[in-house]
């Protein structure tokens, strides 16, 4: 697997890089969605419709991936 690692965003979250580069991010949306989506093919792209929705999406997919990551090991 290449790209980021858990490492790296433990880091983005501790030292606001993340908040950052998701800032950059919404202020160019529909143009960097199309983007992100062509160069991280693996990486799906969801629009949600609103920020509450994109949270409780965001929510539910993180929990369920902790509860299978659990389930696994």
């Amino acid at each position: 697997m290449s790209g980021k690692t858990l490492e790296n965003l433990a880091t983005s979250l501790s030292d606001g890089g993340l908040a950052f580069q998701m800032q950059r991010l919404a202020r160019g949306w529909p143009t960097c969605s199309v983007g992100f989506a062509v160069r991280y093919p693996e990486v799906p792209v969801v629009f949600a419709g609103s920020r509450r929705f994109a949270e409780e999406l965001a929510y539910c997919f993180l929990g369920a991936a902790v509860a299978d990551r659990i389930e696994s090991t």
